[in-house]
């Protein structure tokens, strides 16, 4: 299976979250014995804490793009069953290769999906699932 746009973007921001880490951990232990050692120049303070307050932002921002897309206000329970669907129909679109390729990214997008349950039980909906010309493709 082909990497979506959605993981890509979400491997990017955990790579940055990781590096922001990394750079927190080396200017809080590392940084200032280096400080100490080199006497002839004099190296800037740098707070370590700025790396870590990055890594939170990105991650709080992670948190409140996935409860949005997934109606988290709507409860838990519905949040995360939407979730579960979305996913598979995505999983089931990209297997069936209805997805945009393009030649200069690194991943496909899907097509946009939308479900509207009719009931408190989540068993009754409509699901709506974007058409358009780039995901229609033919196969040579």
């Amino acid at each position: 299976m082909a990497m979506t746009d959605r993981i890509f973007k979400g491997s990017i921001l955990l790579v940055l979250i990781f590096i922001n880490i990394s750079l927190g951990w080396f200017f809080n232990t590392i940084y200032p014995e280096i400080k100490k050692v080199i006497s002839i120049v004099d190296l800037p303070n740098i707070n370590s804490n700025i790396f870590y307050l990055m890594s939170i932002i990105i991650f709080t921002l992670m948190i409140i793009n996935w409860s949005i897309r997934n109606s988290l206000w709507k409860g838990i329970k519905f949040s995360l069953v939407h979730y579960f669907i979305i996913k598979n129909l995505r999983k089931q679109l990209s297997s069936a290769s209805i997805q945009e390729v393009n030649i200069n990214k690194r991943y496909i997008t899907i097509p946009k999906i939308k479900i509207k349950f009719n009931d408190s039980n989540q068993t009754h909906g409509k699901i709506m699932i974007k058409n358009s010309i780039q995901f229609n493709s033919t196969k040579n």
